[in-house]
């Protein structure tokens, strides 16, 4: 494809093998590449090829890497071009911002002492559930996040309880940013969960109103100024400009811009992050449930890690905190999604606005009742083929039955009848029928299921 362009001032030259385009010849280095390409945009900015931004976006960075020296622009400089062409205003450059005086000589009014620190504990806006500061939901694609974050955005907007369980202190307002997704499908969402239109209790932006605005942008750090809200981004690497995720040093940028949003007045920042494919099936880890460098795990004060389980048309939702920073979590807990109702999918949230908390601790035992059982009906039933039958860790079988007064010998001997230490164990037996018979030996038979107590699983 050709696209000959017509300005003032500059000569064609030959993109490629079939595409030519004319732009200026110049050389420019360090703090002079940013006012000329500036110059370069209003001098082009009235040419019909050139009319759609992300052309112009694209032809105005190969300048650079053609005439400028280094040919890579520094991520502010980037986001600076960007809201230069997309009309959304230009950060100030920090070149530019008068310099401080500072005195060395009086450092100590920089440090504290203990009894000069905050007092209270940890400030928690959603009593045993969330604190404020960084928070981190990670997940598998398709597993719920958004629907799950949007619950507690729910809660925090209107004073509810999360999911009818979790007390809210107070009212705060939050900022949504979501450029993944269109104002109507989003409106949808917010809909079925009740989430109140009011500009002072929650405000959104989604890729309808245009370009993703970088947390830098001054309409998002006034904002932040002015209504000191809970700000989500949904999801987080969309605020950031790293080309690689494992890259440190690449996705500072994006820590350093939560970190600023929160001395801006943010209550709080959730993040919403793709966790690794190897999770799959495994036991929720801070490793594997935030994909990329660990330093996005390190600077979370909380890290929710969020899966989804179907069973007969009954999908539920698993929250696990893997990571609580001076604070008490929560027990991992499920969250009804949807039903089988009389042979039909109901989805809670259409019928109730929110998700149906399992009450806690009926898990557990609902789990302990089905591993007892699965044991006594057959004693030779491997631990992989209890985890898949019962949905429970298979690292946390051997515990749990010998809970339930149940262990084996060796990985492949059956399941034995745990005895007093005075006695020795002794094989469960089978009848021709199938069913296991006690030993003669026993006197003083323990209970055949004990369902007692709770599991942290």
């Amino acid at each position: 494809m050709q696209a000959q362009i017509q300005a003032p001032n500059v000569e064609e030259i030959r993109f490629g093998d079939d595409e030519t385009r004319p732009r200026k010849r110049v050389l420019i280095t360090g703090k002079r590449r940013m006012p000329a390409l500036r110059k370069h945009f209003e001098s082009l900015r009235d040419v019909p090829v050139l009319s759609n931004p992300v052309d112009m976006e694209d032809f105005l960075l190969e300048f650079n890497k053609e005439n400028c020296d280094p040919a890579s622009l520094s991520p502010l400089e980037r986001i600076e071009l960007h809201n230069l062409i997309f009309g959304l205003g230009v950060p100030a450059s920090p070149a530019v911002q008068p310099a401080a005086v500072v005195d060395p000589t009086k450092w100590r009014s920089q440090m504290r002492t203990v009894d000069q620190l905050e007092d209270g504990d940890v400030r928690m806006i959603i009593k045993g559930f969330l604190p404020e500061g960084t928070i981190f939901f990670g997940g598998l694609s398709g597993k719920g996040k958004t629907w799950v974050v949007l619950s507690v955005v729910k809660a925090l907007t209107t004073g509810r309880p999360f999911v009818g369980t979790f007390g809210v202190p107070e009212q705060i307002p939050v900022l949504y940013l979501i450029p993944e997704s269109s104002g109507r499908a989003f409106k949808a969402r917010l809909k079925k969960l009740g989430i109140p239109s009011d500009e002072k209790r929650f405000l959104c932006r989604t890729l309808s109103e245009g370009p993703t605005l970088m947390l830098n942008d001054p309409y998002i750090r006034q904002c932040v100024k002015d209504i000191k809200p809970i700000v989500v981004l949904d999801t987080a690497i969309r605020f950031s400009t790293a080309q690689d995720e494992n890259a440190a040093m690449q996705n500072k940028a994006l820590s350093d811009s939560i970190v600023a949003l929160r001395q801006a007045g943010a209550v709080a920042v959730i993040g919403i992050h793709h966790s690794t494919k190897a999770s799959a099936g495994e036991k929720p880890t801070l490793e594997n449930t935030l994909r990329g460098t660990g330093d996005l795990g390190a600077m979370c004060d909380a890290v929710y890690h969020v899966d989804q389980d179907e069973l007969d048309g009954t999908v539920t939702m698993r929250i696990t905190c893997v990571k609580p920073r001076d604070f008490e979590p929560p027990f991992p807990f499920q969250l009804v999604a949807k039903t089988k109702e009389n042979g039909v999918i109901v989805s809670r949230i259409d019928l109730a606005g929110d998700f149906e908390m399992v009450e806690y601790g009926t898990e557990a035992a609902d789990k302990r009742t089905a591993l007892a059982q699965a044991i006594n009906d057959n004693p030779t039933v491997t631990v992989l083929d209890l985890a898949a039958r019962c949905k429970i860790d298979k690292n946390l079988i051997a515990e749990m039955a010998k809970d339930l007064g149940w262990k084996k010998v060796t990985k492949r001997a059956p399941w034995t009848r745990i005895k007093a230490d005075s006695q020795k164990a002794e094989p469960a037996k089978l009848s021709p029928g199938g069913a296991k018979v006690k030993p003669a030996s026993q006197e003083t038979p323990q209970p055949e299921l004990p369902l007692t107590g709770e599991e942290n699983f």
